[in-house]
């Protein structure tokens, strides 16, 4: 006998980043200053803000995360050369990850958790042509789970 998926993992499927994508993300540029970065995660309660070049092709992406294992790496900082890293010169590029987790309007609510989950991210930018078109963040990705939950049980 074959298994079939349960309700909510069949809605999961159905589910495309394009229908709980936010159109409008907040980008910065690498050689921002990244007291600039902080003040927009804050300002916007946001977990992440894509890194853009001077073509909006994203280069980068900077987390709360990141922020976190800088400071973490600043309490045990001791050198002059270490202090200088955590300046407010310092610049996006240099604490920004390079390496992004992207996806594509059509990326599935299933894989879209998926990704997030074992790769522990909360923040995926959404390509189209190697152009930014959108952003999936955690709390997109929450709202859309409970309303999910929320409809099966109902």
């Amino acid at each position: 006998m074959a298994e079939t998926d349960s309700p909510i993992l069949t809605k999961m499927k159905e589910i495309k980043a394009r229908d709980i994508m936010s159109l409008h993300a907040i980008t910065i540029n690498d050689e921002a200053l990244l007291f600039m970065a902080a003040h927009l995660l804050m300002r916007f309660k946001i977990s992440g803000l894509p890194v853009v070049d001077k073509n909006d092709k994203v280069i980068g992406i900077i987390t709360v995360s990141d922020f976190f294992r800088m400071m973490g790496a600043a309490l045990t900082a001791n050198t002059a050369a270490n202090q200088s890293l955590y300046s407010e010169k310092n610049v996006v590029k240099n604490v920004m990850t390079k390496n992004v987790v992207t996806i594509k309007k059509d990326t599935t609510f299933y894989e879209m958790l998926t990704m997030m989950c074992e790769k522990n991210i909360h923040t995926l930018p959404v390509l189209e042509n190697d152009c930014l078109i959108g952003i999936v963040g955690r709390r997109d990705v929450i709202n859309t789970y409970y309303k999910l939950v929320n409809l099966m049980w109902h």
